[in-house]
């Protein structure tokens, strides 16, 4: 569901307080996961439901030809945001077995979070789309910073400050520092 929420943020719907709660939810979840591979699925769901949300119109894409391609219209959907979630999967991943915590989770949740979403522009022949910096499209003042940092620069500082309220909380299951 936090996947889901997240894709609000993206355009056309430009809700961008709605990173707050999906980063920062996922972002506990990290935290409280029992292993690395338990934050990999908790990654894993999240990216599911943030592609087959942010992804729907590929169906429509292939309803041009229903003829040829409209078999594919329910799977295709659900198999590419199933491929797609391997990197949200592999970032929360990544994030647990860093051992941080605070604000040091945070800031090392951003930095994978951006790696997996450059990883993920030129891997399996590149597929950037939905991409967080693409978040402030609808602002001129915003978008204009990627002159000089990128799309993945803004996304990188996006994901810093919509993810840092879990900061203000302890994410670790009980026993843990």
């Amino acid at each position: 569901g936090l996947g889901v929420v997240a894709v609000a943020a993206l355009p056309p719907f430009y809700i961008w307080a709605a990173l707050f709660v999906a980063f920062t939810g996922l972002v506990w979840l990290i935290g409280s996961a029992r292993s690395p591979l338990a934050a990999f699925f908790c990654g894993w769901w999240f990216g599911l439901g943030y592609f087959v949300a942010g992804l729907y119109w590929i169906a429509n894409a292939l309803l041009t030809k229903p003829d040829e391609f409209g078999w594919l219209a329910p799977i295709a959907p659900l198999a590419l945001s199933a491929l797609m979630a391997l990197f949200p999967g592999l970032t929360a991943a990544a994030t647990r077995l860093s051992r941080t915590s605070g604000i040091g989770r945070v800031l090392v949740f951003a930095a994978a979070w951006t790696l997996f979403e450059w990883v993920r522009s030129w891997a399996f022949s590149g597929f950037p789309w939905n991409l967080i910096g693409s978040v402030w499209t609808f602002s001129d003042a915003m978008i204009q910073s990627t002159a000089f940092i990128g799309t993945y620069g803004l996304g990188l500082l996006t994901l810093a400050a919509v993810a840092m309220p879990s900061a203000l909380a302890r994410g670790e299951r009980p026993g843990e520092a």
